[in-house]
């Protein structure tokens, strides 16, 4: 699995940084979205089939986790945000070139690709592993969200989902709530 993971992050950076794409005059179509999570013998890939669902994920707060976040937009992203809580996540490495890292609130980071409209791309990548704060037990979320142009003369189009999280000790696991 974890090389099918690799291929397909660099299947999609080669998207990403070979096939730039036009902003269209209009666009009413909303971008598409993958965010796999890993780790302590967990796998699921949440996607825009998802978001009349909502879930609790239970992280094992010993675990080691990975993610990949990806996205696509005919029309091209405009942005695509990661957010989490800084108490709860600790991230491992480096964030990738391309994205940025920074505080969001208070408690809140977000790891963020910021599309340029003078030369868009239609797709995106994110690959990051992450720990949990071994100072940290609790509750948190997990927010996603992708942005395209909208078109030339349009709005943007959103799409969003929240991941509900519960951290301790205790198998991860998801729930449907």
């Amino acid at each position: 699995m974890k090389i099918f993971n690799i291929f397909w992050s660099l299947f999609i950076c080669f998207l990403l940084f070979s096939c730039g794409t036009r902003i269209p005059e209009t666009d009413n179509t909303p971008p598409t979205f993958s965010f796999q999570i890993t780790g302590d013998g967990f796998q699921k890939t949440f996607t825009q089939e998802d978001l009349s669902t909502t879930y609790q994920l239970n992280m094992n707060e010993n675990a080691t986790f990975s993610i990949v976040f990806s996205g696509l937009d005919n029309g091209g992203i405009s942005r695509a945000t990661w957010e989490f809580s800084h108490r709860e996540i600790e991230l491992f490495g480096n964030v990738q070139e391309g994205w940025i890292l920074r505080p969001i609130s208070t408690f809140n980071n977000a790891i963020e690709f910021l599309g340029q409209s003078s030369t868009p791309v239609n797709a995106f990548v994110l690959n990051q592993r992450f720990g949990i704060n071994e100072d940290y037990f609790g509750s948190g979320v997990f927010r996603i969200r992708v942005r395209d142009y909208g078109g030339a003369s349009g709005t943007e189009n959103l799409v969003s989902y929240e991941i509900q999280l519960s951290i301790g000790d205790f198998p991860t696991e998801l729930i449907r709530t």
